[in-house]
């Protein structure tokens, strides 16, 4: 676990004498960072410095949060009047003449929620892409009736859209756009705060959904590196469980570099021979071999079936309706269900 990061702020050293000497006795150097100050523009500095803190202890006057406490995982807030609603977890309103013992007590379970949370977060989040080689094959409803299941099985599920073309808004009837400025942060930002932004940004209806990245798409190189880094930095952050990648159904770098970091691929395709051999010409080209391929085959009308293949694990019937629809019309088929689970 990285060291503990705290920072005290309050402009009457004499208040936090005792509580400074405490903390340095309970935890060493290896263990802890401190910071104090009794300065407004020092503190806003600090945190701004810094990449993550884990506790604040601030005086009222000095606590004013904007963006950069959005990095802070816990502020306590000395005031003389505590009995607030803090409105959002993480901070607390604490009487300024608590007892120190008290003090100490909520410090040492805010560094044991920190710890757990590091064990947990051994176990990093699984990247499911999910692609094609031909569209219209019912890739995007697989992919976010793949996200919802996951959901609704008890598991944090990320839906990540990286087409350039296909609208999840179009699925779901939302009218949800991300703003320059939003995309902008996730994209400069890293381990926990990026999980911060997207617990903000990101929790639409049943799942969690990141849309098209609109400044990512501007440039081919800076695609491949804002996807892939953020999917790398959300692997080893944990917040999430799964990660589903519904991707182009166009092999190009993007998708190649994905494929790579993606611990497993789900390939949706229909049963003609054309879009069949395009799998078997993609398995060739890239490897994917050591992936567990879980292969879906949609039938079309007046298709002749070309052989499926022998590592398909359901085959979806044909289905009518809105895009909304099919997607949970997916959902319930039991073969869908048996898939959910071969992967939780």
């Amino acid at each position: 676990m990285n060291k503990i990061v705290i920072i005290i702020a309050d402009q009457d050293p004499e208040f936090y004498r005792s509580l400074m000497v405490s903390l340095l006795e309970k935890y060493d150097d290896d263990t802890m960072s401190l910071f104090i100050t009794t300065d407004q523009t020092h503190l806003d500095a600090r945190i701004a410095m810094q990449q993550e803190v884990d506790i604040v202890l601030v005086n009222e006057a000095f606590y004013r949060p904007d963006q950069n406490w959005m990095k802070v995982r816990n502020t306590m807030v000395f005031t003389e009047h505590p009995d607030r609603d803090p409105g959002k977890e993480g901070l607390m309103f604490v009487h300024r003449y608590t007892r120190l013992q008290t003090l100490i007590h909520l410090i040492d379970s805010m560094v044991e929620e920190k710890r757990n949370a590091a064990d947990n977060r051994k176990k990093q989040a699984r990247v499911i892409m999910v692609t094609s080689t031909t569209g219209g094959v019912g890739k995007t409803s697989v992919a976010l009736a793949l996200t919802k299941q996951l959901n609704r099985h008890n598991k944090t599920a990320l839906y990540l859209d990286a087409e350039t073309i296909q609208d999840y808004n179009t699925y779901t009837g939302s009218d949800f756009v991300m703003s320059a400025s939003a995309q902008q942060e996730l994209i400069f930002s890293d381990g926990h705060r990026l999980s911060l932004l997207l617990e903000e940004i990101a929790h639409h209806d049943d799942l969690f959904y990141l849309p098209q990245m609109e400044l990512a798409l501007i440039s081919y190189d800076k695609s491949l590196e804002i996807y892939a880094n953020m999917i790398n930095h959300l692997k080893e952050e944990g917040t999430f469980q799964y990660i589903v990648v519904d991707t182009e159904h166009v092999l190009d770098g993007i998708k190649t570099d994905l494929i790579e970091i993606s611990d497993q691929l789900i390939m949706v395709t229909d049963a003609s021979g054309q879009s069949l051999g395009k799998y078997r010409k993609l398995k060739e080209s890239i490897n994917i071999k050591d992936k567990s391929r879980l292969i879906l085959n949609k039938t079309r009308p007046g298709q002749e079936k070309a052989g499926i293949e022998e590592n398909a694990v359901m085959e979806i019937p044909l289905m009518e309706g809105s895009p909304q629809m099919l997607v949970e019309k997916i959902s319930r088929e039991d073969e869908f269900k048996e898939l959910v689970y071969m992967i939780i």
